[in-house]
């Protein structure tokens, strides 16, 4: 059993396969020119040898082949599972910075070898002002002995949320991605806030104020089998509701079973609310670069990768200005 994966254009890379109980089982490396099938043929090589185990090769992280961008070779897990063959998710040596500023206290996080060193709440010049942010991103790294340039993926927060926030954010991302060689990828803000729900909440709605009495919504469902936060997943798009109609909606839906309700509009919703919503606890209500980069991890392994060049912010809607100016000129 394996996953197909890309390899042209990353540099050699050593591996390291152990058996479903923690037992180093095989080595091998990889040369830059080889491709999936090389990775396949070495995994069922180690799998005959320890026919015990099922050994499954992952995506791989690293660099971009830039001249100038030091390249970094990683030991990855091919992970092992005995008898019903399942696929567990991989340990990856990974230098992460998460992003978040679609909200109004942005924060940062460091994560490194898969746990979260430290995260920081930016004041709300580093969340308008890219400088600021710069300078708070090189204290963070400063402190834990690294630099920019050993960073190894930047995820960052899309939206939905504050245009001027998100816009900051994003092309922070992509500058540190481009001057660094590192890989970026794009997560959803709603996950993130749908992943810091409690462990035993198994859907939630998620709300957020989308001005001109509208709401952003969207509505989250996972397996409570699958510890992984990435095992979240939109069931619809994302969409602006007017929130009287919405409200009316959801309490029609909540008429005979309680339903789980976060985000940073769902405070403000309270006293409109019927009692079988159950707005969740304020840790939750707000997106956090903690949930960002370890999502990002996540959706890094499965290689969904974000392109440089055209990642934008996740806009709903035209802001008030440009809804304004489109007025304008329609009416000329």
């Amino acid at each position: 059993m394996s996953k197909n994966v890309n390899l042209r254009g990353f540099p050699l890379l050593s591996w390291t396969a152990y058996t479903v109980a923690g037992d180093r089982c095989g080595e091998f490396t990889t040369p830059q020119s080889c491709d999936s099938a090389t990775i396949v043929a070495e995994a069922h090589r180690l799998r005959f040898a320890h026919p015990s185990t099922d050994v499954v090769n992952v995506a791989i992280i690293a660099p971009r082949d830039e001249p100038n961008c030091q390249t970094v070779s990683m030991n990855h897990r091919l992970v092992t599972r005995s008898g019903d063959g399942d696929i567990r998710m991989a340990t990856v040596n990974l230098l992460t910075l998460g992003v978040e500023t679609s909200g109004l206290a942005g924060t940062i996080s460091l994560r490194r070898d898969g746990q979260t060193v430290e995260s920081i709440t930016l004041d709300q010049s580093g969340r308008r002002h890219a400088q600021s942010l710069i300078a708070e991103t090189a204290a963070l790294l400063g402190r834990h002995g690294c630099i920019a340039k050993q960073l190894q993926l930047v995820a960052v927060s899309i939206g939905p949320g504050s245009f001027t926030g998100l816009r900051v954010g994003v092309v922070f991302a992509k500058a540190l991605a481009y001057a660094t060689g590192c890989r970026l990828v794009a997560v959803d803000s709603f996950h993130a806030i749908a992943a810091a729900s409690p462990p035993e909440v198994s859907e939630v709605f998620v709300v957020s104020d989308a001005q001109r009495g509208d709401l952003f919504v969207g509505h989250f469902e996972r397996n409570l089998t699958d510890s992984k936060i990435g095992n979240w997943h939109r069931t619809q798009p994302l969409s602006i509701e007017r929130t009287d109609d919405w409200i009316s909606w959801l309490t029609q839906r909540t008429a005979n079973s309680t339903t789980p309700l976060s985000g940073p509009a769902s405070e403000t919703l309270r006293s409109k609310l019927p009692p079988t919503v159950m707005i969740l606890g304020a840790e939750c209500q707000s997106p956090h670069a903690a949930f960002i980069a370890e999502l990002g991890e996540q959706m890094a392994l499965a290689g969904e990768l974000a392109d440089l060049w055209s990642l934008e912010p996740v806009y709903l809607r035209r802001s008030a200005a440009e809804e304004k100016a489109a007025t304008v000129t329609a009416t000329r």
